[in-house]
């Protein structure tokens, strides 16, 4: 068999496992087939001449077999040789693509703009999106850009004049507060174009992050231009005992006395429970379920701290980014058992944020990415619901999970929601599929904290009301192990309950570790005379080691969160008209009474097909994937918040508060008013450029700052409103100040997963150095 036909083997989705990527190995298991054939042949030939042969050609025949054995041994390692080799082969040939495409975009970068003079694309916001992306692609088929493109929407008109007059209020000093004139021009880049990979490196790999469950999954740039669907996987995170292998695996981190990283995952689970056997769990520190950290926290800051499962403190951004480091690691391990010998230079990263997470938990997610060494030019945010809707979008039947009702998400024109419920979080969008392939959003990405976590809490807290307070806490922090399996064993009913279980339900208890805890620390003798005077007397029964519960008051747990679920998918589909499909994918989707409720709450009702994939939990991890090679799928969002400056202007007394009122050279005032960039709910495209010019306020200025202000409101009136939040600076350094006045023209660019800033000295027209910063 020639290199090239192993190559093209070996590039094969097949091989998701060893045992599937020896079949590509074809003309090693046909030698290996013949020799194994004639093992046998002899051995049956020696049986059958045993009484004639002498005792010399007995050990002839043994001989004979030792070297068929040896020969064989020697086929496999030779393969196993040629194998790592063809695949080393393989890597060089498209690092090498790489750099030929690299330089080729270098020169293509370098050569002369032809500008076109009053050419201008206009959009308002009720003209479509299919239209405005026909005429830019005249543009970019023409290599010319406009000198005059301007972004022009007709909600902004009316207050034109009104940019030209307002002052901006900076605070550089104790003093009086200074003063920066500013003017605003908006322009939206070039969308852009649907093609092959937009990746010019050899493997994108994802990181799924999760609140319960973490893991990662990767795909070279080959494996997507012939199936996308070719994704890979770690098929073997090893729960240990009696749990099965999982395709994820537990987001838990072990650190030591030093703070350094001892395990990650199910090994992390299995060693605390070892150390706190061994009662040395003041040396380590153990973290689990903390990604909620950044949902429930309102002012998240880089040096913020979380406590462990014993109370102690460590940095925030050390425990996020270690876990980070801890998948990343176990990727290259992966690699490299499968033959790929890669390095960071070769890899583009994804890591994945819920869509309904502030933009300073995005951004502290992204420093414990940078932290955990992966590099920014390689690294994309992806937002967790719109990953499993790219995901969608090359279902075929059978990805559909048995059961599932509903079409493909494939027709152009088609309005689908996307309902991503993990762990800790419901994160919902919907969105439209377009003529030319391309996804946009019809409604802000919405949620709560009605993940299954919060049926988990409702199920422990059973335990904690039949044992008591005290006692529930030693399990947790006495008997690690005991305090797991309670969870590892609910996780798996939660997956299986059907809606028409009508009698009792059979639940795995650790009785023993119960029975203990409960002498110890409770006036019972065990966990059955605890429970027999509890307010759960006649609604559980315990059975040898099982508990026997009554069918409606387990589904009963489930009420209160898949009530919020509900509650937030009817909000939306109000909202929105025209929605035909909902997919569900998560971990927490694969619960059967979540799919049914939804079916009887929409699907049933208003006609909406339901689709829930075979592997719910790993439609996230896949369309991550997917994103990393083609960043571009989706070329519109809704904004979930509006932003803005502060700013000041001259007093209105019927239309200001009094309170704002301050007299500055003679002229009334007023201050701290909510200059809006974006609004809520407005939709911007991929790349929406936001364009303001400030001005120094004094003679060798080095520095200009600029604060950020976001709300939930739609029309704040000022900065200081409830609600409203400075949600960062934009910090800008002069390289030579001078003593001049300096214009800045800083660029807002939003529709992407996160905010984006950059910033030109028009008296120079060089770019200078600027940065958000949202910690």
């Amino acid at each position: 068999m020639s290199n090239a036909q192993f190559a093209k083997d070996i590039s094969h989705k097949g091989a998701t496992n060893e045992q599937q990527m020896a079949t590509n190995f074809k003309h090693a298991r046909q030698q290996r087939n013949y020799i194994s054939t004639r093992i046998p042949k002899n051995r049956k030939q020696n049986a059958c001449s045993k009484e004639l042969c002498s005792t010399d050609t007995e050990d002839e025949s043994d001989e004979e077999m030792k070297q068929l054995q040896l020969e064989l041994e020697e086929i496999k390692r030779q393969n196993k040789e040629d194998e790592k080799e063809i695949l080393k082969k393989c890597i060089e040939r498209e690092r090498s693509k790489s750099i030929r495409i690299n330089k080729q975009k270098i020169k293509i970068e370098n050569k002369p703009v032809i500008a076109v003079q009053n050419k201008t694309i206009q959009r308002t916001d009720s003209e479509s999106s299919e239209d405005y992306y026909e005429e830019s692609d005249l543009l970019l088929s023409n290599e010319t850009v406009n000198s005059d493109k301007t972004f022009q929407r007709t909600d902004s008109e009316s207050s034109e004049d009104y940019y030209e007059d307002i002052e901006l209020q900076q605070h550089t000093s104790d003093t009086e507060p200074q003063q920066q004139h500013f003017s605003r021009k908006s322009e939206i880049m070039n969308p852009p174009k649907i093609g092959s990979s937009n990746n010019d490196n050899i493997l994108v790999a994802a990181l799924d992050f999760g609140t319960t469950y973490s893991g990662f999954a990767f795909s070279t740039r080959a494996d997507f231009c012939k199936n996308p669907l070719n994704i890979y996987a770690k098929e073997s995170w090893n729960a240990g005992g009696r749990q099965l292998l999982s395709l994820k695996t537990p987001t838990c981190l072990l650190l030591d006395a030093k703070k350094n990283m001892v395990a990650f995952g199910y090994d992390a689970e299995n060693k605390y429970i070892d150390i706190v056997i061994d009662k040395e769990q003041t040396n380590y520190y153990y973290f689990y379920r903390f990604k909620m950290e950044l949902f429930n926290k309102k002012n998240i800051k880089k040096d913020m701290t979380i406590e462990d499962v014993t109370g102690k403190s460590v940095p925030a951004i050390d425990v996020f980014s270690l876990s980070i480091k801890a998948l990343k690691d176990c990727l290259f391990e992966l690699a490299e058992t499968r033959g790929l010998e890669l390095t960071m230079n070769d890899i583009t990263w994804v890591l994945t944020v819920p869509a309904i997470w502030s933009d300073s938990a995005k951004e502290f997610m992204k420093e414990s990415a940078m932290k955990a060494g992966i590099p920014l030019n390689q690294f994309y945010l992806a937002l967790e619901p719109e990953s499993a809707s790219v995901y969608g979008q090359y279902f075929t039947v059978n990805e559909i999970q048995e059961g599932g009702d509903g079409e493909l998400i494939a027709k152009p024109g088609t309005k689908f929601m996307v309902a991503d419920l993990g762990g800790g979080t419901a994160d919902i969008i919907v969105q439209e599929k377009l003529d030319n392939g391309h996804l946009k959003e019809l409604h802000r990405a919405s949620g709560n904290d009605c993940g299954g976590t919060s049926v988990d809490r409702s199920y422990l807290q059973i335990f904690e009301e039949i044992m008591g307070p005290k006692a529930f806490e030693k399990l947790q922090k006495k008997d690690p192990s005991v305090y797991l399996d309670l969870r590892r064993d609910f996780e798996v009913l939660k997956r299986t309950i059907s809606p028409s279980k009508t009698d009792t339900v059979n639940i795995t208890i650790p009785i023993v570790g119960l029975n203990k805890i409960c002498k110890k620390y409770t006036k019972k003798k065990d966990f059955k005379r605890a429970l027999d005077v509890s307010p759960y007397a006649d609604k559980i029964k315990v059975w040898n080691d099982k508990v026997r519960i009554d069918a409606s008051f387990v589904k009963s747990l489930f009420t209160t969160t898949i009530g919020g679920i509900i509650t937030v998918m009817d909000t939306i589909l109000t909202s929105v008209s025209g929605v035909t499909q909902i997919l569900l994918v998560g971990g927490f989707s694969e619960c059967k009474l979540v799919q049914n409720a939804v079916i009887r709450s929409f699907g049933e009702p208003n006609k909406i097909k339901v689709i829930v994939p075979k592997e719910a939990g790993m439609s996230v991890l896949k369309g991550a994937v997917l994103f990393g090679h083609k960043p571009n799928y989706i070329v519109s969002r809704k904004m979930r918040y509006t932003y803005g400056m502060q700013t000041i202007s001259n007093f209105n007394k019927n239309f200001h508060d009094m309170k704002y009122m301050i007299r500055d050279k003679g002229q009334m005032k007023c201050t701290k008013i909510f200059e809006a960039i974006v609004k809520l709910d407005e939709t911007v495209q991929i790349g929406d450029k936001h364009l303001f010019t400030l001005r120094t306020t004094r003679e060798f200025q080095t520095e200009l700052s600029l604060p950020i202000y976001c709300t939930s409101e739609a029309n704040p009136m000022y900065t200081d409103e409830e609600g409203c939040t400075e949600l960062g600076k934009v910090k800008m350094v002069f390289p030579n100040p001078s003593r001049t006045e300096r214009m800045v023209q800083v660029s807002f660019i939003f529709g992407h997963t996160e905010l984006q800033i950059s910033a030109m000295d028009l008296t120079s027209g060089q770019v200078i150095s600027s940065q958000l910063n949202l910690l």
